[in-house]
């Protein structure tokens, strides 16, 4: 069962193999200029919305039927190939708009004396892309 994706990447539990985030996190605000005025104090402007971002915590281990250096690869591909795509969580669009890999940060967490990956934490981070 798909719990969410991006483009072709497919975050999902089965019996047979766990690509899952544990946590989630979406950060939305607005751009405000704040203008002065000399002796008084200023005042605020909306001058319009940021782009959204999002960012997710990703465990990835060969118990859980993964190959870690294989996924690590796929997302990075996506990300230095600028795939722009909907980040969807079930059937809902996380963003208004479609996204990019906008960085990823990893944590080689074990590595066997031939040098096969068998454990590697991700954090990917999206933003929204026009």
């Amino acid at each position: 069962m798909a719990i969410g994706r991006f483009g072709s990447l497919k975050f999902k539990v089965n019996g047979s193999q766990q690509f899952t985030f544990s946590s989630l996190t979406m950060e939305q605000g607005l751009n405000i200029a704040e203008h002065t005025t000399p002796g008084w104090k200023g005042h605020a402007e909306v001058t319009g919305e940021k782009l959204d971002e999002a960012s997710m915590h990703v465990v990835l281990m060969v118990e859980l039927g993964v190959r870690p250096y294989a996924m690590y690869q796929k997302v990075r591909k996506k990300m230095r190939y600028r795939e722009v795509n909907y980040l969807i969580l079930g059937n809902h669009k996380l963003m208004d708009r479609r996204c990019i890999i906008s960085g990823i940060s990893e944590n080689f967490k074990t590595v066997l004396w031939d040098g096969k990956v068998q454990g590697l934490e991700m954090d990917i981070k999206f933003k929204e892309y026009n």
